[in-house]
């Protein structure tokens, strides 16, 4: 079980999953290769999974090995996997996201970037940091090409992932310069719930950008005319202010007539669903609002599928309505 020390809310991993971290794409020298490593446990065939998420080829770029043919080594690994699952199971193959090679923690890991291949010639930090940045295009690249591809040849259940689309900053949302913060992997997750929540309800499945809202959106929301107070809702890490509207009731009003004028998804109370509301779904579930400083008339209007919780599903279902 995990609390998370922000919003104080609990909940309890599901067990029915199998992860693997810190492998290159096959065997190479000094790194262990995660197909060799699924292949001789025969771990697709032992846990029958029903989705596969395969974000590779860090520790390949990391080591500079053979970053052309990286792709070609991708989809011995892609093949692999999909003719050891069913076809009704899933694989997504993503991006991976930017790095920070001049990061003390790091630094040495980058050493193949920091000379030339006779060793005549040593290349500065912001040198060493163009030719990394190159290298992770060159990948992600590659990774996007190899998933269109296999689409086009008719393989229906794989899956473009971009996480690199999610991770964006390496300076606050990596914590050496490789792995995520906290930031990051918040991100991440929120990423593939939407990513995952929209494949389980058969929405769209292969998007090249995140499904979700930018964290930190420009818009404002503005107040309804019925209003007549707001709350700020800050936290210690925000860099920008939220105000969501609050609404005074008489005494006398009841749940049943609250609710009868409301919309669902119209998160700011202004009688109509837009992208603002999408914005602000977006940061309560990414933790830029709390529950404790929302009305139950707002938890009203995010619950749009009506099961008593907030999630990801939610903010799928507000985004469908946008689309109409």
């Amino acid at each position: 079980t995990y609390t998370d020390p922000e919003t104080g809310e609990s909940f309890t991993y599901d067990p029915a999953h199998c992860c693997y971290s810190g492998y290159s794409i096959k065997d190479y020298s000094g790194r262990n290769g995660i197909l060799e490593t699924i292949q001789n446990g025969n771990y697709l065939s032992q846990y029958a999974p029903d989705i596969v998420i395969l974000q590779i080829g860090t520790n390949d770029v990391i080591d500079n090995h053979e970053i052309d043919s990286a792709g070609e080594r991708l989809e011995v690994l892609a093949d692999y996997i999909l003719q050891n699952i069913s076809n009704d199971s899933a694989l997504f193959i993503t991006t991976i996201p930017n790095l920070d090679p001049n990061r003390s923690d790091v630094y040495s890991w980058f050493s193949n970037y920091r000379h030339s291949d006779d060793w005549q010639t040593n290349y500065s930090d912001e040198e060493v940091n163009v030719n990394v940045q190159k290298a992770v295009d060159n990948y992600n690249s590659q990774v996007k090409a190899l998933v269109e591809k296999k689409q086009t040849s008719g393989v229906s259940n794989i899956y473009f992932g971009n996480i690199n689309s999610a991770v964006t900053d390496v300076t606050t949302q990596l914590k050496d310069g490789v792995h995520p913060n906290d930031t990051g992997y918040k991100l991440m997750g929120e990423y593939w719930a939407n990513l995952i929540g929209s494949y389980l309800s058969g929405g769209n499945t292969n998007p090249t950008e995140p499904e979700t809202q930018p964290t930190e959106p420009s818009t404002e929301v503005t107040s309804a005319p019925t209003e007549t107070t707001t709350t700020t809702i800050t936290t210690p890490s925000e860099t920008q202010v939220t105000t969501v509207p609050t609404e005074t009731l008489p005494a006398e009003t009841t749940t049943e007539n609250i609710y009868a004028d409301l919309i669902k998804g119209d998160s700011n109370l202004n009688g109509e669903v837009n992208v603002t509301d999408a914005v602000i779904l977006s940061q309560f579930l990414c933790g830029k609002i709390y529950s404790y400083n929302l009305r139950p008339t707002h938890m009203y209007v995010f619950d749009l599928d009506s099961n008593g919780k907030i999630n990801a599903f939610d903010l799928i279902i507000l985004k469908r309505m946008l689309l109409q």
